[in-house]
């Protein structure tokens, strides 16, 4: 049990430092990846609405990948 709670705060240490870059000053679109990583579900109740979360184990890739543009030929 002790091990498996050392790779789950080792997962979450990895997942923290992932992301602490890209919030530092993120567009709209690395907002909304943050959400969609960390939401799991939104139920809409009659007066409520509940919002079940998770927490990503492990880095994850926040930043846009570069993509370089080929001539063809």
């Amino acid at each position: 049990a002790r091990e498996q709670e050392l790779r789950l705060l080792q997962g979450l240490d990895g997942f923290c430092a992932s992301i602490h870059e890209a919030l530092a000053n993120p567009t709209f679109a690395v907002k909304q990846k943050v959400l969609q990583l960390v939401v799991d579900r939104i139920l809409v109740e009659d007066t409520r609405l509940v919002i079940r979360h998770v927490i990503p184990i492990g880095p994850v890739g926040l930043q846009p990948r570069h993509q370089w543009n080929r001539k063809p030929g």
